[in-house]
């Protein structure tokens, strides 16, 4: 459902049920309603020494087609122009015994805007736990959103000869302002 602009009333109308409800009670509905996403992917993803979009195998929510299925991508459907609450989590393994590694994740709005990264490091023998991250931004319809795992070479760090493993992520999204 989505938002209609609200009637202007005119002295002497008559007020019927119908137009209570599209003017009133429907719009009262979405302000209240969940619009977003929640993803999820427990499979492995193995990621070496290049960046990498993170897949969903899972549409947990979905409330108005705003994923496509195994797609990386999430897109803002018409009528869904706001201010979105986008959090996710990663949880990371290491494979191999010593040496350092380290990964950003990236959120990427259109495919070339990165608007906000979150990174871990790890220098010991067990792996990071997890990279999580929240923040507002404000998309359109068609905009796109997508996370990225990449190499840490931002922190003078870099993958060493081992590989780390994506064990299980979810990523979601829900609209709380109107634009």
């Amino acid at each position: 459902m989505a938002w209609t602009a609200p009637r202007t009333w005119v002295t002497g109308e008559t007020v019927t049920a119908a137009l209570l409800n599209t003017h009133i009670r429907d719009n009262l509905l979405v302000l209240g309603a969940f619009e977003g996403w929640q993803l999820t992917n427990v499979a492995d993803i193995d990621f070496g020494a290049n960046e990498q979009d993170i897949t969903w195998t899972t549409e947990d929510i979905d409330t108005d087609g705003f994923h496509a299925s195994s797609d990386a991508n999430i897109t803002i459907p018409s009528n869904f122009d706001g201010t979105y609450l986008i959090t996710f989590q990663l949880h990371m393994a290491r494979q191999g015994s010593s040496g350092i590694n380290a990964a950003d994740i990236f959120v990427i709005k259109n495919s070339t805007d990165t608007f906000a990264a979150r990174g871990a490091a790890d220098t010991g023998i067990q792996g990071f736990d997890a990279i999580t991250g929240s923040f507002y931004i404000d998309l359109v319809a068609t905009d796109t959103v997508k996370l990225e795992i990449q190499d840490g070479t931002d922190w003078l760090l870099q993958f060493d000869t081992f590989n780390l493993t994506v064990t299980g992520s979810w990523f979601s999204g829900q609209r709380v302002a109107i634009a």
